[in-house]
């Protein structure tokens, strides 16, 4: 059946989607499907009487047709388990798993039995999504892109099966007895990109990314510091060259210009690492908080112009890339981009990107990225030097400013580029832009590296292409095996994570360069957002409680760098942790009781669960929360009491604490459940500097004290 007999057929079977209709098509196969639109551009399907809910109206025989005469971006979610077979669709498509549900959010799999057909994006709605591919001899399924931020598995029971690429940071298992292949492993996530294969499997690793030479065209305006043409200079008094009107580079009429109260930019004597000056909004100055009106002038006059420039304001903004940088500091919160009326994009304090309560709602909810990586609006970052910051709203959001906040702020940040479109891009178009603007104007950002962590939990064999290089910056595998490189490409490993492991090279150049960490105690990585340490005496505050042990009881647990963040006491607890002297290679911990737990009742539910204390159990409250993306923490876990890990909900301590289900563990001795935040359960943990998987577990009864760690692609 040739392509056009193919999409004929799709079309006889399916109905378009028009107006939002729930429309029922009839197929060849005896299957009636009913589309009902869900949100704007998601389509899903839906129960109807000829399948139960379990399926969708599909099976492996049939042509599902993703209404591929139309533009933009739609999402198409699937329904708990699925069987689908060749699936027709353009670009701008995505087809995403479903979130798990039911009691235990068990997952059931999606099989797919041809996704060569489709161009779109494949994506998990939730994690641990399993998506069962059949390759045969002749037979090599094809998915055109992968997203992998949800920790997807993807299970060939033999053969090959082909990504061309993999996006979202986040890691992708392999699993089954087939082979994987990558084409383009220089993703737009750079450095979190991660593979995990089985034993025994051929990785295949082709072609490195080429940059897009321009960005996605049709913006509402684009601005562009590195096109001279786009800007109207003038000589200043100041001996500076100011911009007195800044136009739109694809030409459009939308341009800004000079406006009241704020003074033209300049081009900055500070210039970007290909040599361009960017646009300089001069000093900071707040009319609104910080100062009055009246004082305008003289602090104007004492600190410099303080720049802004209005354009024609939309109130349909969609999508908004903007590279910029801060050139004041991080208390005070300047607006790169602004409205004239509106608070739409409202700044946060420290370096927060988007006000939690200021900030329009479709701002705080949007998809962001930070330099290509996934990033909470929430969050906190450094712009002290340049950042690209994506932002993709669900609906339009004001913006009509640049360097000005409704006339009362101004200046404080220097703009390399800002982009603006009034539509919904596909990720597609997302990651052409981001890719673009990283490597015009952040080309440093791009690490040396394709894959930043590849897992063999045994051996393995490592494929690349003639004329081809590919670097994995981090390799593990684990002691005693083998890794095996063929093909006439090269392949360059820069860390290797254990010892004693060996290579054998059977084509082209295999090259390693391990590096040998500096171990220092004399301070962690730079500007951390919460600091404690047991063995800092100073940092922790003694209380007295004479209850005849002899215990040495700590009320207040102080940052060790001597700032306001601290742990305390709940005034609620009647018990406190403890100072345990040398426990932990000569230095000081603090002890925090033997446990409490939830136990089960006789019914094995929730809803007869019991507290079960198992002695005397301390906690302390962090004075603050924190939006991290990090973390760090030296520990060892007990084992309660010998209670069976089975029988309880809650034996296991989260690594890490928080208000809601973010760590939380269960008593399997699971590291990462289910009922963790999507953040957490996307995140790389190590354990004493290895790679720890989710599937493995952590067992209480520990003697030694363990260095537990996790990163993630999203803030928490």
């Amino acid at each position: 059946m040739t392509t056009y007999e193919r999409t004929k057929y799709a079309l006889l079977c399916t109905a378009a989607l028009l107006g939002g209709v729930a429309v029922e098509s009839a197929c060849a196969q005896g299957v009636t499907a009913t589309w009902q639109q869900t949100a704007t551009g998601t389509y899903s399907w839906h129960d109807a009487a000829n399948w139960d809910a379990e399926r969708l109206p599909t099976n492996s025989a049939d042509i599902v047709h993703l209404d591929i005469e139309t533009d933009g971006a739609q999402t198409i979610r699937l329904a708990q388990a699925t069987d689908i077979g060749t699936v027709f669709g353009h670009a701008d498509q995505t087809i995403s798993s479903p979130m798990r549900s039911g009691p235990y959010r068990a997952f059931k799999s999606i099989n797919v039995a041809n996704p060569n057909e489709f161009a779109g994006q494949w994506t998990s709605g939730d994690s641990g999504a399993l998506w069962n591919v059949t390759p045969t001899a002749d037979f090599t399924p094809m998915f055109a892109s992968f997203d992998a931020k949800m920790r997807p598995a993807m299970y060939a029971s033999s053969g090959c099966v082909r990504f061309g690429t993999i996006t979202g940071g986040g890691m992708l298992f392999v699993h089954g007895g087939g082979n994987a292949q990558v084409d383009d492993v220089a993703l737009v996530t750079r450095g979190r990109t991660r593979l995990r294969v089985p034993d025994g499997t051929t990785l295949s690793l082709g072609m490195a990314s080429t940059f897009p030479s321009n960005a996605v065209t049709g913006a509402y305006v684009r601005f562009d510091a590195a096109r001279a043409d786009t800007l109207t200079l003038e000589n200043g008094a100041d001996g500076r060259t100011h911009v007195t009107e800044w136009r739109d580079a694809e030409g459009g009429d939308v341009k800004a210009i000079v406006t009241t109260r704020a003074a033209a930019p300049y081009l900055s004597t500070v210039k970007s690492i290909r040599g361009t000056p960017l646009v300089d909004f001069g000093a900071y100055r707040s009319v609104s908080h910080e100062d009055t009106w009246m004082n305008f002038d003289a602090f104007e006059a004492a600190a410099g112009p303080c720049g802004g420039l209005r354009f024609d304001e939309t109130s349909e903004a969609r999508e908004i890339f903007l590279v910029f940088e801060e050139t004041i500091p991080s208390n005070v919160y300047p607006f790169a981009l602004g409205g004239w009326d509106s608070y739409h994009l409202h700044r946060g304090p420290n370096g927060t990107l988007f006000h939690y309560g200021h900030a329009a709602l479709p701002v705080r909810t949007g998809s962001v990225t930070l330099d290509g990586a996934p990033f909470t609006p929430l969050g906190q970052a450094n712009f002290s030097r340049l950042h690209l910051v994506s932002l993709s709203t669900a609906t339009g959001i004001k913006v009509g400013t640049l360097a000005i906040d409704r006339n009362q702020r101004f200046g404080g940040v220097r703009i390399a580029e800002a982009i603006i479109y009034t539509r919904a891009l596909s990720e597609a178009e997302r990651r052409q832009n981001i890719s673009y603007l990283l490597f015009k104007w952040r080309p440093e950002s791009f690490p040396e590296h394709d894959l930043d962590l590849l897992l063999v939990p045994g051996n393995g064999t490592v494929r690349v292409p003639t004329n081809e290089s590919v670097t994995v910056d981090s390799l593990y595998l684990p002691r005693y095996r083998t890794l095996t490189k063929t093909g006439d490409g090269d392949l360059r490993v820069h860390d290797l994570i254990e010892d004693d492991i060996s290579f054998t090279v059977r084509g082209g150049r295999l090259r390693v360069s391990a590096s040998q960490d500096v171990v220092t105690d004399t301070a962690p990585a730079e500007s951390p957002l919460f600091h404690l340490d047991a063995s800092d005496a100073a940092s922790l505050v003694e209380t007295n409680v004479i209850d005849g042990t002899g215990r040495r009881y700590v009320a207040r647990w102080n940052d060790a760098r001597g700032v306001a963040n601290y742990a305390d006491h709940d005034a609620g607890d009647r018990t406190f942790p403890y100072i345990v002297e040398g426990a932990a290679n000569g230095r000081d911990v603090l002890d925090f009781g033997e446990g409490w737990i939830k136990e089960w009742g006789p019914t094995k539910t929730i809803a007869d669960w019991g507290d079960v204390s198992c002695g005397d159990t301390a906690r302390l409250i962090c004075s603050k929360t924190f939006n991290a993306n990090a973390g760090f923490i030296v520990l060892r876990t007990k084992k309660l009491n010998g209670y069976s890990e089975t029988d309880h909900a809650y034996l296991n301590p989260p690594m890490f604490g928080s208000s809601g289900y973010d760590f939380t563990r269960w008593g399997s001795g699971d590291l990462v459940t289910s009922y963790n935040s999507a953040a957490v359960q996307t995140a790389l943990w190590e354990f004493d500097g290895k790679p720890f998987e989710h599937d493995q577990r952590v067992s209480c009864g520990e003697f030694l004290f363990r260095v537990a760690g996790y990163s993630e692609p999203h803030r928490r």
